[in-house]
């Protein structure tokens, strides 16, 4: 089995000009990006990881500011073994613009993204399942 590999960090900033300010003094280069509905925010690849800064909301306080994201070899698997021990999966796994991806908790709050190969996905039985034919 391959070793997992950190691919993703996501942290929040009170203000997306300070904190690109700030990150930009070490070398940096971000763009902004906006996904759906979701907020606007900065996203920088470092190396095979990607750095993005999302805004915290005015007066929040979120338990965990970070989330961590890795590439492994089987989501399904992984996802599998992490409720054998009770963790909490907010996202079951399912097909996304990166791969095949599910979304956990770790013990302190942590939100875990974890990722796949879109070709690594699981065959449903669904797929196989073939119309029938009609002679004529």
């Amino acid at each position: 089995m391959s070793t997992p590999c950190l691919n993703l960090v996501v942290v929040y900033a009170c203000s997306l000009e300070r904190a690109e300010q700030f990150y930009r003094i070490l070398g940096l280069t971000f763009v902004r990006e906006k996904h759906g509905d979701g907020p606007e925010h900065l996203s920088c690849g470092c190396g095979d990881v990607l750095l993005e800064i999302y805004p915290r909301q005015p007066g929040s306080q979120p338990v965990a500011p970070v989330r961590l994201g890795f590439r492994v070899q089987s989501v399904d698997n992984v996802v599998a073994e992490l409720r054998r021990i009770g963790a909490r999966i907010l996202h079951d796994p399912t097909d996304s613009p990166w791969g095949w991806r599910a979304v956990a908790v770790d013990p302190d709050g942590y939100s875990v993204e974890l990722t796949g190969a879109i070709d690594a996905r699981p065959t449903h039985p669904s797929s196989a399942i073939q119309a029938p034919t009609t002679s004529a």
